[in-house]
């Protein structure tokens, strides 16, 4: 365990941080399997609110580098790919 004072914030700030992400990263999968979903539905509405959302929630966390921007851009690429099957 920390004894600095300084080294105790800093575990409090990064267990703020792993969390915020951890809901990013969470966010992203939720996304992505209701985007299969409606893919297999073909269910055209629902995959037009769907995609900018998914789009959206990617970049977000690629900016804020939860995940890496090539890995933004790989998943972004496979949905674009479902919805043109």
């Amino acid at each position: 365990m920390a004894n600095l004072k300084s080294s105790k914030k800093d575990i409090r700030r990064t267990a703020r941080r792993t969390e915020r992400n951890d809901a990013r990263r969470s966010t992203i999968d939720i996304l992505s399997r209701q985007l299969k979903k409606a893919v297999a539905k073909k269910d055209k509405k629902e995959l037009k609110e769907l995609l900018p959302k998914f789009y959206k929630a990617i970049d977000k966390a690629a900016s804020r580098k939860v995940i890496e921007k090539n890995t933004a851009a790989r998943k972004k690429s496979a949905a674009a790919k479902l919805l043109s099957e």
